[in-house]
C-alpha cells in the first residue's frame, strides 16, 4: 500500500521489465504515478522534453533511490552500487 510520504521522492519502477528512475507525482492505495526518465544505455538516463508520466501498480514499484547524479552534460545515473542491487533484483 502506498502512502503520501512518497510524493516528490525518487524511485525506480519497471515497464516492460526494464527499470526507469523517476519522481513520484501522486499515490493511491494500489498505484503510484511517476514522471520517469528515459534510458540511453546501462545506467544512463535523461529527462525527455515531454514528461513521461504513468501510473504503476505496486508490483512495478522497485525501490526508492537517492536523486540520480549528473554524468557528462546531459545524462544522469543511479548511484552504481544501488544500480547493481536493482539489476540483481530484476535479474538483468
Amino acid at each position: 500500500m502506498f502512502d503520501d510520504c512518497l510524493k516528490g521522492q525518487f524511485c525506480v519502477v519497471t515497464y516492460d521489465n526494464k527499470p526507469y528512475p523517476g519522481i513520484v507525482q501522486e499515490v493511491d492505495d494500489a498505484e503510484v504515478e511517476v514522471n520517469v526518465m528515459h534510458c540511453v544505455g546501462p545506467n544512463r538516463f535523461f529527462w525527455p522534453l515531454i514528461q513521461d508520466v504513468l501510473s504503476y501498480h505496486q508490483e512495478n514499484f522497485v525501490t526508492l533511490i537517492p536523486e540520480p547524479v549528473k554524468v557528462g552534460s546531459r545524462h544522469l545515473q543511479i548511484e552504481p552500487s544501488i544500480w547493481e542491487e536493482i539489476k540483481v533484483h530484476l535479474n538483468l
